[in-house]
């Protein structure tokens, strides 16, 4: 039987870490600020079910820190309203800067923005909510205060996805791409192309999408107004997309135009059997209906010469 000589020589316990993070004295609770606003509001939560009158001061971890306790002394607390909904204190400390003293406030950067009382999770639920269905400002706070019984605003809602959108894209585009490495998704060189018109705050845009037609993963999709979109965009849109990976075949409706530009990418240009299909059905339809019109007004003729 062999046996580990590698003794740890620091083991850390969940009970030096509640210690350490949690300090409950009588009626008041001191909690880090490395510890989530969930567990701080579970805390209120259940106190309100037992009827105790529990008071919550949030505190800066480095308080353990013998430099900070060296140089920050505390300096009383201030009110705050997590999530607008419930009330605490944040501990504040006094310390010497050039011959002068100043103040901090205890923050809590991990999950909440500076000068805001709604954590980030609950702000960003609007994102989330935009990958399901395209609703409004309006009604995603309205979902969010009904889920979380608070009352962010829209304007709340409308900001946090003005600035977080660009972030929170990148990183979903990252995770799926290290997915994509972990399948050894490669572009096939077949590609579907295709434009979508679409109005946004009374103008026209457009919508460019290249589409693996074998993996079914978009290789490029972009929106532009409508006055940018012509055949040379195309032609650009379709050599950027394209740029350092297979091309064979690129798969279109039947508009004239796209043969042309194709041709000039040193590729090959296939129509597509939807829209095939399609065309020729628009042809045919007014023919069929014609016919199946004329059929029914024969059928009740002769049905009324056979009633006796």
């Amino acid at each position: 039987m062999t046996t580990n000589k590698h003794k740890p020589t620091n083991i850390l316990c969940f009970e030096d870490f509640i210690n350490y993070c949690i300090i409950a004295h009588k009626n008041d609770l001191l909690i880090s600020n490395i510890l989530p606003p969930e567990l701080v509001e579970k805390f209120i939560e259940m106190a309100n079910i037992f009827e105790m009158d529990l008071n919550i001061t949030i505190f800066d971890h480095r308080e353990y820190d013998p430099e900070f306790s060296e140089n920050y002394a505390k300096n009383g607390t201030v009110d705050f309203k997590l999530n607008n909904k419930y009330w605490v204190k944040k501990q504040t400390y006094k310390f010497q800067s050039k011959n002068r003293f100043k103040y901090m406030t205890t923050l809590w950067n991990e999950y909440i923005d500076k000068f805001c009382n709604y954590t980030r999770k609950i702000k960003q639920k609007g994102l989330k909510f935009s990958q399901i269905a395209h609703i409004s400002y309006g009604s995603k706070s309205e979902i969010i205060n009904s889920d979380f019984d608070i009352n962010i605003s829209r304007q709340t809602v409308y900001i946090t996805e003005k600035e977080k959108t660009p972030l929170y894209i990148f990183e979903k585009e990252q995770k799926l791409m290290k997915e994509i490495e972990k399948l050894n998704i490669t572009p096939s060189g077949y590609y579907n192309y295709d434009e979508e018109y679409i109005k946004i705050n009374k103008e026209i845009y457009v919508r460019l999408t290249l589409i693996d037609a074998h993996t079914r993963m978009i290789i490029n999709d972009e929106l532009i107004p409508k006055k940018e979109f012509d055949k040379d965009y195309i032609e650009k849109f379709l050599r950027q997309s394209t740029e350092g990976i297979t091309l064979n075949t690129i798969i279109t409706d039947g508009h004239t135009a796209y043969k042309e530009i194709i041709e000039k990418l040193d590729a090959k240009h296939q129509l597509c059997t939807f829209h095939l299909m399609q065309n020729l059905m628009t042809k045919l339809n007014p023919i069929l209906q014609g016919k199946n019109r004329k059929i029914k007004s024969l059928t009740k003729k002769t049905s009324k010469k056979e009633t006796p």
